[in-house]
């Protein structure tokens, strides 16, 4: 955290904007891996940034049996 974020304290946020700090922060070929809890579905947090920048997104499921493969050939091919 402290790489990608040397200025702030991120944990200590109380509020942010994940499509700002994604646009402002994050270079476009950076793979980018959310965590949540079991039941949480937090792809929307991913799904309107792209949606409002007219950009690319490529969503795996990394609980599936088939996540690793399908995350690692998207890595591979820059989508």
């Amino acid at each position: 955290m402290s790489t990608t974020f040397p200025s702030t304290n991120f944990l200590e946020e109380r509020s942010y904007s994940f499509g700002a700090i994604v646009t402002t922060k994050i270079l476009p070929l950076t793979p980018i891996c959310l965590c949540s809890v079991p039941g949480y579905n937090a792809s929307y947090l991913v799904q309107s940034p792209v949606a409002s920048t007219n950009s690319r997104c490529t969503s795996i499921s990394m609980g599936s049996q088939e996540g690793y493969g399908v995350a690692v050939q998207a890595i591979s091919t820059g989508i």
